[in-house]
């Protein structure tokens, strides 16, 4: 659907709603026209849609949702109590590789010690 705006929009406007779901407004900006007072006015194609999507997931899809509003299934988000999960479990790993290493390279520091007759 066509939009006009004397006002520059957001490529994304997203509006959480009290029931859980938000309110998403989709837009591709279009050559610019001028109405009959001569005014510059910004068109868009816009698309909107109601989700329960995070932002971050609409932004990422943002082509895909442009063009087919229902690919929402699609892209269903993880949980965010697994994503919290997953992203602690990396950060853990992250953590642990980095103990791993050092602990390595000081046994690999005493070994060429003891290699070199403690030189």
């Amino acid at each position: 659907m066509l939009s006009y705006s004397a006002d520059l929009k957001n490529e994304v406007d997203y509006y959480p709603l009290p029931n859980g779901t938000v309110d998403v407004f989709l837009r591709k900006r279009l050559p610019d026209e001028v109405d009959g007072e001569g005014n510059e006015t910004f068109v868009y194609d816009e698309v909107s849609i109601n989700t329960t999507l995070p932002r971050e997931i609409i932004e990422e899809y943002f082509d895909l949702l442009f063009e087919d509003p229902t690919s929402l299934d699609a892209v269903a988000p993880v949980e965010p109590s697994e994503a919290d999960g997953l992203m602690l479990a990396i950060a853990e790993l992250d953590a642990q590789r980095e103990i791993d290493k050092t602990e390595t390279e000081m046994a690999i520091a005493e070994l060429a010690e003891a290699l070199m007759g403690g030189v």
